[in-house]
């Protein structure tokens, strides 16, 4: 039978592994070398990278929540994890509002249309 830490051990390689294709493939696709098929093997490698960090959580799922308990008895630290959060949240919109490659709404990063608009 495995530990605790020998399990964590065996979970955080092909975790390692698949984080860093899923890495290196998208510098590849952003610098538009699809060497090897790069596309297909970054969005699996991203599929897989999402079901292994499931499992992860899941295993670690009492010491986040235990952890959670003792951040939320200090409010100093709550603040952090908020702030943390906001700025998290805050970059992802705005990779999406201001990617040169355009957004959902048809914009692109300097407020131009992207496409025809209808």
């Amino acid at each position: 039978m495995l530990s605790k830490s020998e399990k964590n051990y065996f979970i955080n390689i092909p975790l390692t592994v698949m984080a860093l294709v899923c890495i290196v493939t998208g510098f590849l696709l952003d610098f538009k070398l699809n060497a090897f098929n790069a596309k297909s093997l970054h969005i699996w490698s991203g599929y897989i990278l999402t079901g292994i960090l499931v499992l992860h959580f899941l295993m670690h799922v009492e010491w986040i929540a235990n952890l959670t308990k003792t951040i939320f008895r200090n409010k100093m630290k709550v603040m952090a994890a908020f702030v943390t959060l906001i700025v998290s949240v805050g970059i992802c919109y705005s990779i999406i509002v201001f990617s040169p490659q355009g957004n959902a709404h048809g914009l692109e990063g300097d407020g131009r249309r992207s496409f025809q608009a209808e």
